[in-house]
């Protein structure tokens, strides 16, 4: 299982008490025309996403994103880390910022 979906594990269940509360309210905020059943076939994706190392990483930033600019997390006392990629550096040291800003999250998470 990669960092961000880990992330994105712990978020929703500090925040959003559990996966299917999540995935309803995100289905709700991003699909205007739903039924029961299509909230259920959604769910069951999203609870696919979660368990696969194969789910893209872009699948995972949306759903974190969405978890950022929900109420919850604004109510909370989590804060969003994020590392910057600069060109003007040379992978190694991209690399070691990455690890540190990876680090400060985890201390912060404790």
């Amino acid at each position: 299982m990669n960092v961000k979906t880990e992330k994105l594990k712990r978020l929703i269940k500090k925040l959003f008490k559990s996966q299917k509360y999540f995935s309803e309210q995100y289905y709700i905020e991003n699909y205007v025309n739903y039924d029961e059943e299509d909230l259920y076939k959604f769910f069951e994706t999203f609870r696919g996403h979660l368990k696969r190392d194969t789910t893209p990483d872009e699948t995972i930033e949306k759903y974190l994103n969405f978890i950022y600019s929900s109420d919850e997390f604004k109510k909370s006392e989590e804060i969003k880390s994020t590392y910057f990629y600069e060109n003007d550096f040379d992978d190694i040291f991209n690399k070691e910022m990455q690890n540190i800003s990876k680090k400060v999250s985890e201390k912060l998470e404790e």
